[in-house]
This record gives C-alpha cells, sequence and structure tokens, in this order.
C-alpha cells in the first residue's frame, strides 16, 4: 500500500495567457522540445493503470492536472479520463486536482468539477491592477474580470477551490489591499507564492526582494491572526501548515516547506516523467510511462538522485535558528548548484524577519484557534 500524487499536464505547456512571471514557459524554452504535445486515451489508460499498480489495493492517489492551461484538454478528454479511473479503481482512494487560469470555467465544466469532487486551484492575483499587471491573455488583454466570474461559478456550484497568488512586488508593497480583497470577495482559502525568477537569473517581471517580502509577510500574518481572532479566520496554506508545524509537530502537506523532496511524479502529454514541476527537463526525464511503470521510474538512480540533492543545505542554513521551520525552503529556490552544493534558499532574508515575528505571536495564535474550535462546537449544538 502506498499514496502517490501524481501531476499531469495534458497540453503540455499550451496556454491562452501569457502571463509575465511565467515559470514554465521559461521551463519549456531550456528543453529540446518545447511542446510534448496533447494527451491522448492511450497516454491516459497507460498512466492510470501505472499509477495504481504504483500504489497497490488500498493505496490513494491524488491527480491533479496543471498546464500551461489543462482546460484546454476539454471537459470530454476530462470525462474520458475521470471514466477510466473509476472503472480501474478497486479499493484505493482517489481524489482530483485542477489547477487553472479560469478562463475555460463555464457552468457545465464547473458542474462537472463539483459532481467529481475537484479540489480547484484557481490563479487570481489580487485586485484588477494588481492581477492585470502580469496575467494577460494572448492577446495582451487584463483577465480579471473573465477569472472573478469563474470564481463565482465555482463558488455557485459548491466547487472546493483556493486563489493561487503569485506575489510580486505590487502585493507586497500594498498587503493591506491585496488582504482587504480577499475578504471583500469572500475568499476562504488562499495559497501565497512568491515570484521567482527563471532559470539562469532571467527576470520574471519586478524581481521579488527578500526584505520586502518578508515585511509583506508579517503584515499579512497580522491580518490574518486578528481575523482568526475575531472568528473570520481566512486558511491561507503557508501559515496553516506553519501553524500545524509550530503547534503540534504536525507534518507540512506543503512539499515546499517539507526540507526535501518525496516521491512525486509528473506527467507530460506524451507520457514522460519527471520529479518535479520545477524540473521537466531533459536532464531531469526518468523516462516514459510507455516504456517502463511508475513503480521502476520513481525508484530509479535518477530519482533517487533528485531526491538526495534536495536534502542538502547551504552551510549557512545547517547554522539557522529559524531551520525547523524554514528547513531551507524548496529545491528549486537554492539554485544555482556549484561544485555540487546548494546556494542559499532565496528567501533566506524573508524567513529570517518573518519565523521570529511569527513564533512571537505563538501564543495569541494557539488561544485564537482554541477559541474558534469553541466556537464550532457551539454551532454544532
Amino acid at each position: 500500500m502506498a499514496d502517490l500524487h501524481v501531476l499531469i499536464k495534458p497540453v503540455s505547456g499550451k496556454c491562452n495567457m501569457r502571463c509575465g512571471y511565467c515559470f514554465y514557459y521559461d521551463v519549456m524554452q531550456k528543453r529540446n522540445q518545447a511542446d510534448l504535445g496533447i494527451m491522448t486515451e492511450t497516454t491516459i489508460k497507460a498512466l492510470v493503470d501505472s499509477a495504481f499498480a504504483y500504489v497497490g489495493d488500498r493505496g490513494s492517489l491524488n491527480f491533479v492536472f496543471q498546464g500551461g492551461e489543462p482546460t484546454l484538454w476539454g471537459m470530454e478528454s476530462f470525462q474520458s479520463f475521470v471514466s477510466y479511473v473509476e472503472r480501474q479503481k478497486q479499493n484505493q482512494k482517489v481524489g482530483y486536482g485542477l489547477q487553472t487560469n479560469g478562463l475555460l470555467i463555464d457552468n457545465q465544466f464547473s458542474k462537472f468539477l463539483a459532481q467529481h469532487r475537484f479540489l480547484v486551484g484557481l490563479s487570481l492575483d489580487g485586485p484588477c491592477d494588481m492581477h492585470n499587471k502580469y496575467r494577460l491573455d494572448r492577446n495582451g488583454r487584463g483577465t480579471y474580470s473573465r477569472v472573478l466570474g469563474a470564481a463565482q461559478r465555482l463558488a455557485a456550484q459548491g466547487v472546493d477551490f483556493n486563489i493561487l497568488s503569485v506575489i510580486t512586488l505590487e502585493q507586497a508593497r500594498h498587503p493591506d489591499k491585496y488582504y482587504n480583497f480577499l475578504k471583500r470577495n469572500k475568499i476562504t482559502h488562499g495559497q501565497l507564492i512568491p515570484c521567482i525568477n527563471g532559470y539562469g537569473g532571467a527576470n520574471a517581471g519586478e524581481s521579488l526582494d527578500g526584505e520586502i517580502y518578508g515585511k509583506f509577510l508579517c503584515r499579512i500574518f497580522d491580518l490574518w491572526l486578528k481575523d482568526w481572532e475575531e472568528g473570520q479566520a481566512i486558511s491561507l496554506r503557508e501559515f496553516d501548515n506553519l501553524a500545524g508545524m509550530a503547534l503540534a509537530g504536525i507534518e507540512p502537506e506543503l512539499c515546499s516547506m517539507a526540507g526535501k523532496c518525496g516521491p512525486n511524479a509528473v506527467i507530460e502529454a506524451d507520457g514522460s516523467v519527471y520529479p518535479c514541476d520545477f524540473y521537466v527537463l531533459d536532464e531531469w526525464r526518468l523516462g516514459n510511462i510507455h516504456e517502463a511503470g511508475l513503480q521502476d521510474l520513481l525508484n530509479g538512480e535518477l530519482e533517487r538522485k533528485f531526491i538526495r540533492m534536495s536534502e542538502k543545505l547551504a552551510a549557512e542554513c545547517r547554522q539557522c535558528n529559524v531551520l525547523k521551520l524554514c528547513r531551507g525552503g524548496c529545491r528549486r529556490l537554492r539554485e544555482p548548484w556549484v561544485a555540487g552544493e546548494p546556494s542559499r534558499f532565496v528567501w533566506c532574508k524573508a524567513q529570517k524577519s518573518f519565523l521570529p515575528y511569527f513564533i512571537s505571536h505563538l501564543d495569541r495564535l494557539a488561544m485564537a484557534i482554541r477559541q474558534q474550535q469553541k466556537r464550532k462546537k457551539q454551532h454544532s449544538f
């Protein structure tokens, strides 16, 4: 019995938007073949069969679709995928996820996502001016109103979704404006994704400064904690994970906070398998599901090397007083590697500013969580 998270790119990097900071567009340009096509029925079956073989009769599988923009695959393809999974499933626990820009999420698609209990990550960077600065369609037009419409349709159908916000200097300089947008639009779940530069240091829009990002996190945390104390809590994934780690010793579910990589599978449209979304590169191609099963690919030497490298920290990180919570950050954010050793975590300055501030408020946070739990119990009678 095993658990497996499978990230699927059914249309490779194809997208109906051209965001100024897109990391996957940068990744594609580093491959010999940038676009790996569109996933076929044959590849669907090979992928699903291999995933079930990996987890065994009573394991759990989580299939998450990402891009590019995965909804370009079409709803019929999603229906075909889910139908095949349900036919093959025995005693395994299966979940579905979708990360989308929302432009193709109409009422029919929303109903499908609700019916099959997809957890949806919807990319929305905040109010109109913040969102439209970088999140443009292929014709250079802002997408804010269309994405907000998608959020409303998802909510109307009862789809579980969270907002994925890429944090650039625009949000970092105006934390109150960003957070108040979440509250005003009744966003209950969100994730803060700091904007990173491309491979080789290529600038992704306005490069986010560690000092400014640290101040942003402190201010957002203040607003978040105040809402917890007032019984109006918003779930912010990073803070939720930190609270679990610091107060209950719970391991983070967010891989970038785990300190090392796990055996995850990223499967491109042609069936090629990679160890991580940031490393869908020729040198990290583990193989192809048409040629070998996930059991072999995820236990092969290249995968083991990838995981071993993720365990390495810069010397400065190993001596740091916030390492217990920071854990050195995501492997990708320790690039570049020099002579087999990683660089310091790119958000080191931000973490050294924010984490001591977070720790100093743990008593308040613990009390707020207890009060929230008490309110829930009272409302259950």
